[in-house]
């Protein structure tokens, strides 16, 4: 009487966790055949994707968040590049390993069909974390024990099923990566456009180095600061505590910041377009562009750059008075050693 209430408390249970005791499905050979027949409109619509964001979401939403500093977008840009750089590695190694486990069991299932490899012995070496190419590729498996014999033809024919199911599964799991292998070649294409367009744009050299982007990093911070703090304005009416240190980071009084931000805004009359901002930020930054050394001084800063531990270029075409002093050094050195080189040659002659 108990084991059968426990069945029918089974069943009962059964009907709730699982659909498999619901009406027959809808779908029979004309409906599938719809899906099918459509399946290839999808395929080649699918490869529009395969990225995580559109170029249009990439070039105004990523790359506008850092607007008021070229170098900025430039590092996002060369950010981006190497995050879908290092995806699209990891995807080739791993469709690598995939290849080799799928050779792997595609090896074991013949040398069970062959009668050369037990089931339990096939379930041990597949298991291994490592696969030794050897064994995938040779008859005989040496370190794996065969003493255990599967004699029952159920259970090796089940396994050999359950080995062509993950075989399936591999192949087909290599082949949709390529659609974001594909996706993350297109972000790098992307990013690769936006970088290049950018540096022609501010008419950055093509060996900018790191002295390059320091300097770019005051105007860009008063423009941020600035875009931060009128937003503030606009919205409740004053200065937020956060902004207002931003501003003193750079040397920038918050109620004089106050002041030019109402006057701003107190000009516009509702004509115009967005570039009255863009205006607005550009004379913040050439306004207050050296203010910074204050902060300094009162840090006790002599000096913001430390060129010595900076990665740097020596691009012939810079003028003398545009280089920093490692470079300086750096042209010193090498027109001492090219006049050297020169007597040298002289004197052999």
């Amino acid at each position: 009487m108990t084991k059968e209430l426990v069945t029918i408390k089974d069943n009962l249970l059964n009907q709730i966790i699982t659909r498999g005791a619901d009406t027959p499905t809808i779908f029979d050979k004309r409906t599938l055949a719809l899906i099918t027949d459509r399946m290839p409109e999808i395929n080649r619509a699918t490869r529009s994707f395969g990225k995580s964001n559109t170029q249009t979401t990439s070039k105004l939403m990523t790359l506008s968040m850092l607007s008021d500093c070229p170098w900025r977008a430039i590092k996002q840009c060369c950010a981006q590049i190497e995050k879908k750089r290092g995806a699209l590695k990891e995807t080739k190694f791993k469709q690598a390993r995939q290849g080799v486990k799928l050779r792997m069991m595609v090896r074991v299932k013949q040398l069970i069909l062959d009668g050369e490899l037990n089931v339990l012995t096939a379930k041990r070496l597949l298991e291994k974390d490592e696969f030794e190419l050897k064994n995938a590729e040779g008859v005989k498996i040496e370190d794996v024990s065969m003493s255990v014999e599967t004699s029952d033809r159920i259970i090796r024919d089940l396994f050999l099923e359950d080995l062509d199911i993950q075989i399936q599964k591999i192949i087909v799991d290599i082949a949709d990566s390529e659609l974001y292998k594909e996706g993350a070649l297109k972000e790098i294409g992307i990013f690769q456009d936006a970088y290049d367009e950018i540096r022609e744009s501010h008419d950055i050299r093509k060996d900018w180095d790191e002295f390059d982007m320091e300097k770019g990093e005051i105007p860009g911070h008063i423009r941020t600061a600035f875009r931060q703090a009128r937003r503030d304005i606009l919205m409740t009416g004053k200065l937020n505590i956060g902004n207002q240190e931003y501003l003193e980071q750079y040397s920038v009084d918050p109620m004089l910041a106050n002041i030019l931000i109402i006057d701003h805004l107190n000009k516009f009359d509702g004509a115009g377009d967005i570039t009255s901002l863009y205006d607005f930020l550009d004379e913040m930054a050439e306004r207050f562009k050296d203010d910074h050394k204050f902060s300094m001084g009162r840090i006790g800063l002599k000096k913001m750059i430390s060129e010595d531990f900076l990665y740097t270029t020596d691009n012939p075409e810079i003028p003398w008075s545009e280089l920093t002093p490692k470079q300086k050094a750096a042209r010193r050195s090498k027109a001492a050693k090219k006049g050297w080189e020169t007597r040298k040659k002289k004197e052999e002659e």
